[in-house]
């Protein structure tokens, strides 16, 4: 049985899930760590990754590398997305990964991260329809799938993340509902240029990535993460937003506190949150289905040998 290693650089978190492979079936991770280097900040006004984040990059690497060398990993998949193809300084900060961790960050486009977050969003999840559209509002970009099945028929990353709304609009801080709809009415304008569609009906509505894992565990009272409260819960799409405004109009320090089992979020979640509903909004669907598994569990069943399906 082989021992392998998923890691996802993005603009906001970094995260890793090792899992044993039986077959070319990849089993439920044994480890899952996560991080948040935050490679975003500042990006957008300096085009470079700056050094205090490569810093917290690399010391969280370091320590996946240590969690990868004491389970006998024998193969890391290991992808940079959004800050890592932007940034004017990302071939320095990667060689400079490499040297200190031993670990090798494969940069890659945004179609294909869109259709591995997809391959990886949908397993394990029941009872999906056979038409599927998926959103991940990630750090620094969007991603977007429509899917019949397992095959792909678009896959669109867009750039629009949540820590680049955070700092333009201050959403790490306390805001009131008004002040939620002014910036939801502002990411709309955006997201409408998008032009996401068309969808054939009836279709499942996945929304998958940190935000949504965080916003249902937020929905649940949930202490310690347990993808099995997450993984393909369904709530309607209304009730999501409701969630995203009650955490928004929280301080820091009380999102934190709601948000026990992930407090390293509670600064991104409202801009993510919006980012996604809004996104989400553009489908027509009532109700979304949230997965607790993206880009890595891609990356994992890409190891084992299965492939991405375009039709």
């Amino acid at each position: 049985m082989k021992t392998i290693a998923a890691i996802d650089v993005g603009s906001n978190s970094v995260l890793l899930s090792i899992s044993r492979v039986k077959g070319n079936t990849p089993g439920k991770p044994i480890v899952n760590l996560e991080d948040t280097p935050r490679l975003a900040s500042g990006l957008k006004e300096t085009g470079r990754i700056g050094e205090q984040s490569t810093g917290r990059l690399i010391r969280a690497l370091k320590r996946f590398k240590r969690s990868c060398d004491e389970h006998g990993v024998e193969e890391i998949s290991c992808c940079g997305t959004s800050a890592l193809r932007e940034a004017s300084n990302s071939i320095d900060v990667i060689s400079e990964v490499e040297v200190k961790t031993g670990i090798s960050i494969e940069v890659i486009s945004g179609r294909r991260e869109a259709a591995l977050t997809y391959l990886g969003a949908v397993t394990g999840m029941k009872n999906l329809r056979q038409s599927r559209v998926l959103i991940d509002a990630g750090g620094g970009s969007s991603e977007v799938v429509i899917a019949r099945g397992t095959k792909i028929h678009s896959a669109h990353s867009y750039k629009i993340g949540s820590v680049v709304l955070m700092e333009r609009f201050g959403m790490d801080r306390k805001k009131s509902a008004r002040e939620l709809e002014s910036v939801l009415e502002c990411i709309r304008e955006q997201v409408v240029r998008l032009r996401i569609g068309p969808v054939d009906r009836p279709a499942s509505l996945v929304c998958s990535g940190g935000t949504p894992a965080a916003i249902q565990g937020y929905r649940i009272g949930m202490k310690q993460h347990d993808s099995d409260s997450i993984h393909g819960a369904s709530m309607k799409l209304s009730e999501y937003k409701q969630l995203i405004f009650e955490l928004g109009q929280m301080s820091l320090s009380e999102r934190r506190l709601a948000l026990a089992f992930e407090p390293k979020r509670a600064e991104v979640i409202t801009a993510g949150g919006l980012l996604s509903y809004a996104i989400a909004e553009q489908t027509g669907l009532a109700s979304v289905r949230v997965s607790d598994r993206s880009l890595r569990f891609g990356l994992l069943y890409e190891l084992a040998g299965r492939k991405v399906e375009f039709a």
